[in-house]
């Protein structure tokens, strides 16, 4: 007859060949049979692991941001055509309108950022537009800015307006 050992979780009478050996008790089988620690360890799990993902995801998110803000603090902090100032707002553009192409070089939208940290942030390839400016030029190829402010508004909000630029009024 085989030997039967109580289940300290579930109460069952078992088989003595359902408990895992452990020579450190009297009896030498633990006390809970392996189903219920079976449970019991996927259910641990599965608790570390939802809080694991939710502590990278977080990580990640903030990473992308500091980098995000890297960028745009790089390449000026404002959009070249309008002027706008909001975080929020704001993209980098690629001058060349071949973002898609950049994007699918280096693997998608933040590794354009990681690219760009790697080469040290190089000029002339992406400009800070924010995504109306940016969106106009990729779908009517300019901005309506370029059309509604004059050359000496444009230079203005750029910062690069100066007294000898005026002229003589």
């Amino acid at each position: 007859m085989a030997k039967l050992k109580t289940c300290s979780r579930c109460d069952c009478r078992k088989p003595a060949r359902l408990f895992w050996h452990d020579a450190s008790r009297r009896d030498g089988m633990y006390p809970v049979c392996k189903h219920c620690e079976k449970a019991r360890r996927a259910g641990r799990y599965l608790r570390y692991t939802r809080k694991q993902k939710l502590r990278n995801v977080r990580s990640a998110k903030e990473s992308n941001r500091r980098l995000r803000l890297e960028g745009l603090a790089a390449y000026g902090d404002k959009c070249v055509c309008c002027g706008e100032a909001t975080e929020a707002f704001l993209a980098l553009d690629h001058i060349k309108n071949d973002g898609r192409a950049h994007r699918a070089s280096v693997g998608g939208s933040m590794e354009v950022y990681r690219s760009l940290r790697r080469r040290g942030w190089p000029p002339g390839f992406v400009q800070v537009s924010c995504h109306n400016c940016n969106l106009a030029r990729a779908f009517y190829g300019r901005c309506p800015h370029a059309t509604t402010l004059g050359d000496r508004e444009r230079r203005a909000l750029r910062g690069t307006f100066n007294s000898s630029s005026r002229g003589s009024a």
